[in-house]
């Protein structure tokens, strides 16, 4: 169902446009049933001077890297780059409030640069286009500033978002999860998933001197010390609430990604939006497509009933 939906003529040449900033060079989990048939533009800061890399071989209908930092425009910002570099950022980390944490040392900056940052706006003019359908953002403290730079008709019509904000105040003058959350809820996007993410509670000391062979090894360390909520993963869907804002293809491509999240609630709602505009009978396949999935949960119910009565009548028994 979600391929004919993609492979409808209305994304012949306007295919979906996915948009990574802070990529970590990994195809986006979320991404594999849109990627065939999208184009990706990702951010991956680095030293060089390369404009873009087009690539036709990543899994992507076209990928478009761009070696660049992101900011809100195009300007020369200072670069920290970090002992780990998913945690480099054009924000300085705030060490006074890091060593209290046990991943702390993934923050210590190893060298500083001065780079050029662009903006997802520039990147789009270069490579001609004027929209975007998902937005996904790692930018290390500034995902909030780099969606609010976004023109105001363009940000409006993404139909994802996802954000990646902090709690602990991990850099200096970061965005946080509340400034996300209270910013959205003025915005035309609904919260679709929050999912909480997050390391030790324990100084930096604290580990050098009792756990030092867990230093490099946080992973393993969870098993001995419960982690705490430090940063979350927010993902938005667009209320398509302004209905007169949207045409065929925008509800082609939400009813498409709703059903690929395993949304089927939403799907079966937009595709009823779809259909008092639009004569189509994809969005008819597409609102019995999600019904079908959520009808045949349905016996799961009772026999998740019978489980329970049964687990009750054997452990009241012994």
């Amino acid at each position: 169902m979600i391929k004919e939906l993609l492979t409808h003529n209305e994304f012949k040449h306007k295919p979906p446009v996915l948009v990574d900033v802070g990529a970590s060079g990994a195809l986006h989990t979320s991404w594999k049933m849109l990627a065939p048939y999208a184009i990706c533009i990702a951010f991956d800061a680095d030293e060089r001077e390369t404009q873009f890399v087009e690539s036709t071989t990543a899994g992507y209908r076209r990928l478009y890297v761009f070696n660049k930092l992101v900011a809100e425009s195009t300007h020369d910002t200072p670069f920290y780059l970090t002992k780990s570099p998913y945690c480099s950022s054009r924000l300085k980390p705030n060490q006074q409030e890091l060593k209290h944490w046990a991943f702390s040392e993934l923050f210590d900056i190893e060298k500083s640069v001065t780079m050029q940052a662009t903006s997802v706006n520039e990147a789009l003019n270069v490579l001609g286009l004027d929209y975007i359908d998902w937005f996904k953002t790692d930018s290390q403290g500034t995902d909030l500033r780099i969606f609010n730079s976004l023109p105001s008709l363009l940000r409006q019509k993404i139909a994802i978002a996802e954000f990646e904000p902090g709690i602990i105040n991990a850099y200096e003058k970061e965005d946080f999860l509340f400034e996300v959350l209270r910013y959205m809820a003025q915005e035309p996007f609904w919260l679709m998933r929050m999912t909480p993410r997050g390391t030790q509670r324990i100084s930096r000391s604290s580990m050098k001197q009792y756990f030092p062979n867990f230093i490099d090894r946080l992973y393993d360390f969870r098993y001995v010390l419960e982690e705490s909520t430090a940063w979350a993963e927010l993902t938005y869907m667009n209320t398509y609430a302004q209905e007169e804002s949207f045409d065929k293809r925008e509800y082609l491509l939400g009813c498409a990604i709703a059903l690929s999240l395993k949304q089927y609630g939403f799907a079966i709602d937009l595709a009823r939006q779809a259909l008092t505009s639009y004569h189509d009978e994809v969005f008819e396949k597409a609102l019995m497509y999600a019904l079908s999935r959520m009808r045949r949960k349905i016996p799961l119910i009772y026999a998740h009933k019978v489980f329970n009565k049964i687990r009750r009548l054997f452990h009241g028994s012994v």
